[in-house]
């Protein structure tokens, strides 16, 4: 065991985002594993009790010792996460840093640059895939070392629903925080277009409302399918899986700036569902062969459209190619986390590839000494 606990430093809900969530879940997970954890949570309901709260964070990492987990900011959060990167390398704390959000990947940021420098080379930089490890180091070159943990260890198996007989009406849906980034437009305008050109459908949209534009698409989606449209509100719980296990195909085309590896996606995979998504940060590496279609904006509404003439039992296979990707990552995920104990309970690296350089391993000292 590494001396000393782990300080783990991040959002827990409440508020419920898709940040908080993976933060509690991989602390539950590890301190199951008996790792000790000490926990800082960094949610605030204003700028102001979040600076607050980081200063804190900054302190316990100054007086502690031991290894530091830190899930990063985005935006012009990163700048706080910046500072603690730097209290702890001060500190002389093994680092780890865990990626939640895309943008700073995707372009370099001037708030990553310097959240990398300040981390220095030893950090280790938890990732959701194989192309942000990648995306990441293109755009930040101090970053040299990178774990991938997938997503699929947050999603919970649904309880054995019975899915909806794939006879009768082809049944779209959608689920999220519910704005235009998020691509509820988007999703409506595919399914009206389906219903114009005569297909069988339903469409079903689940989630808060945030936005204008969010409110006038359910409003549209209302008066171009009629009784073909349910809006249904937040979900939770059996509900959110049992709305999953009804659905034929989930569509899910964001354009988002952060987004990066979609829980909602997970949990239609893990109810047989496949997915029609943009190519947005890992999608494509959550969606697999199996798991539905990688799209874009542009032809969103067609692919959409090829799912939707499949005949029955093409509708069955696909349902059983989408379990079968969820599985695939779910397993991947178990040898990723293995990795991530192995790290934190013993300070070795493990020799399973779990931890994926993108530099030479010599080029700094191991994570945990």
């Amino acid at each position: 065991m590494v001396d000393g606990s782990v300080l783990f430093v991040g959002p827990f809900p409440p508020p419920s985002y898709g940040q908080a969530i993976a933060t509690q879940e991989l602390a539950l997970r590890l301190e199951s594993a008996g790792v000790p954890l000490v926990r800082h949570d960094l949610a605030a309901a204003s700028w102001l009790g979040k600076i607050w709260r980081h200063v804190l964070a900054g302190a316990s990492i100054f007086l502690d010792r031991g290894p530091c987990y830190i899930s990063l900011n985005s935006n012009a959060g990163m700048w706080l996460s910046a500072f603690l990167a730097g209290v702890a390398r001060v500190r002389g704390r093994p680092l780890i840093l865990h990626h939640h959000a895309y943008a700073h990947v995707r372009r370099r940021k001037r708030a990553m640059l310097v959240t990398g420098w300040l981390a220095g080379e030893s950090a280790l930089h938890v990732v959701l895939g194989q192309r942000m490890a990648a995306d990441l180091r293109r755009s930040t070159p101090s970053v040299r070392r990178t774990l991938v943990l997938n997503n699929a260890g947050l999603v919970e198996r649904p309880p054995s629903l019975a899915r909806r007989s794939t006879d009768g009406p082809f049944i779209l849906g959608h689920l999220s925080n519910l704005t235009r980034p998020k691509g509820v437009e988007l999703v409506i305008d595919a399914a009206a277009g389906a219903h114009r050109a005569g297909h069988a459908i339903e469409l079903w949209v689940a989630g808060p409302c945030h936005d204008r534009h969010a409110r006038e698409a359910i409003d549209r989606g209302r008066k171009e399918l009629g009784e073909k449209f349910r809006y249904l509100g937040p979900l939770n719980g059996d509900a959110k899986y049992t709305f999953y296990s009804q659905l034929d195909l989930f569509l899910f085309p964001t354009f988002y700036r952060n987004e990066a590896a979609p829980l909602v996606l997970l949990e239609a995979l893990a109810c047989g569902t496949p997915c029609v998504a943009t190519d947005v940060g890992c999608i494509s590496e959550q969606l697999g062969r199996d798991g539905g279609t990688v799209s874009t904006i542009e032809t969103f509404a067609a692919d959409v459209l090829m799912w939707v003439a499949q005949t029955a039992r093409e509708r069955q296979i696909g349902s059983e190619r989408a379990t079968q990707q969820f599985t695939h990552l779910a397993q991947e995920h178990t040898s990723q986390m293995s990795a991530l104990i192995e790290l934190l309970t013993s300070g070795r690296e493990p020799p399973t590839g779990g931890v994926r350089y993108l530099s030479n391993p010599s080029s700094g000292p191991g994570l945990l000494r």
